[in-house]
């Protein structure tokens, strides 16, 4: 069961957290359309590393154009832009973050509940955590879908998410066992599961 963020229950875990991406937080940014939730969850890494001059994204024809004056989108190897529009796969979004100035590495095949902790125990402040889940397994009206992972409250094992879809989600916490079930659930007529995205600036990245 998630536990909305703003509920009793979730604001004690907000205060009790052992992490939380106080930088994240301040700059999230909603999708805006139903399918631009890969791109809301870039926007918003994008808005906390101030990775543009102008500064904040407010807006999806603002944030095309600050991506094609860094990188001709229509360049990145191996990502349609019509796809672009229609929603992103993980390996998109992680492409994406490649070629515009941050390290992303994808973790899918090797997925368990075991090397996600882990993982966050070994370098939750050093990275910004993207999940890529089924939402049905949590409770959503959605399938595949994007959220950023704001806080980690290590001893109750529960992250917050960071729902890009404000027009029907608020920000909840849910069980790292629920959630990484929820990423290895097999993709309809595939035999793919999503996973998540560990995203840092990179060293070559503009100031």
């Amino acid at each position: 069961m998630n536990i909305q963020f703003s509920s009793e229950q979730g604001i004690a875990l907000f205060q009790t957290s052992e992490y939380i991406n106080f930088k994240l937080i301040e700059s999230f940014s909603p999708q805006e359309h139903p399918t631009f939730c890969g791109i809301a969850v870039l926007r918003t890494i994008f808005n906390a590393e101030r990775l543009f001059e102008s500064g904040f994204i407010n807006d999806y024809e603002r944030f095309d154009a600050s991506v094609n004056n860094v990188r001709s989108f229509d360049k990145i190897s191996g990502v349609d832009r019509n796809k672009y529009y229609a929603g992103l796969s993980k390996e998109d979004v992680c492409k994406i973050a490649n070629n515009l100035f941050f390290d992303a590495s994808l973790v899918s095949s090797t997925l368990t509940q075991s090397v996600f902790e882990s993982d966050l125990a070994g370098g939750f402040s050093s990275y910004y955590w993207i999940v890529n889940f089924f939402g049905n397994s949590l409770g959503l009206m959605s399938q595949g879908h994007f959220c950023l992972i704001g806080a980690w409250n290590q001893k109750a094992n529960m992250v917050l998410l960071l729902d890009p879809a404000r027009h029907k989600n608020g920000w909840y916490w849910v069980r790292t066992a629920t959630l990484v079930a929820a990423m290895t659930e097999k993709i309809p007529d595939t035999s793919r599961i999503r996973g998540y995205i560990k995203v840092r600036k990179s060293s070559d990245s503009v100031s």
